[in-house]
């Protein structure tokens, strides 16, 4: 087993990202510089199939499995975990298996209804190929205006479709319904225009052992859309 690819920022708690279907690391970008003068050490990964990480773990076990043995492989322990989405569905199962100190996860997967999935799926995949079309057009563009006759983009810039589309399914049929024993911060946007939030809204008012936060005015990335906030949200469940 490989680890999978990660950046590492910064010095302190260990503070480790996971972000959602067809990211990568770099969807964290606003955040991580916050998180780092606030003390921690942001480990921001790729999923398998996803950015520069290899691997066919498409499974939700075999995927925990390879983010506990890249967090074994650099020797860390007592570790935060942040996730986004499909991540933050994984984070939740990581605190939910004792394999974490604490956790916040950002409009996390899991919460939402059948028929709601369903929908879901159709808006990520548009989204998908929307962004697909747009990185195209962005290439030609660049391209006939480059004296290089052949314009070359790592993987790094490529869409992460082999993880998307491997991990949609999974991702969108999962549902948390074990306890979260762990200190835990879930929050959502009121905007959301992915995850259908009255789930977590059902969910925040039976469970009062998590701390559940709406942020008005925000969308599906809470730390793209309010990265000051989700900062504050994770630091503050990390310095508790």
């Amino acid at each position: 087993m490989r680890p999978l690819h990660y950046v590492s920022s910064g010095e302190g708690i260990p503070v480790l990202l996971i972000h959602g279907l067809g990211d990568r690391h770099t969807v964290w970008r606003a955040i991580t510089p916050i998180l780092v003068a606030n003390g921690c050490q942001v480990i921001a990964i790729d999923l398998p199939g996803h950015g520069l990480s290899g691997g066919r773990e498409w499974t939700i076990a075999d995927t925990i499995r390879r983010i506990v043995f890249t967090l074994e492989s650099l020797e860390l322990t007592q570790v935060h975990v942040v996730g986004n989405s499909f991540g933050g569905y994984l984070a939740l199962r990581m605190a939910v298996d004792g394999l974490v100190s604490s956790v916040t996860a950002l409009t996390p997967a899991g919460f939402s209804s059948a028929t709601h999935l369903v929908l879901a799926g159709g808006r990520l995949v548009r989204n998908r190929l929307a962004e697909a079309l747009k990185r195209g057009t962005n290439r030609t563009a660049k391209r006939n205006t480059t004296r290089v006759g052949r314009l070359t983009t790592g993987a790094r810039n490529q869409p992460s479709w082999s993880g998307f589309t491997r991990y949609l399914l999974p991702g969108l049929v999962v549902r948390l319904s074990a306890d979260i024993r762990i200190p835990a911060t879930i929050a959502w946007g009121d905007a959301d225009p992915i995850l259908d939030t009255r789930g977590i809204q059902q969910a925040a008012l039976l469970d009062q052992s998590i701390r559940w936060v709406e942020i008005p005015g925000c969308g599906h990335f809470p730390m793209k859309d309010e990265p000051a906030v989700a900062a504050s949200l994770i630091i503050e469940r990390v310095s508790l």
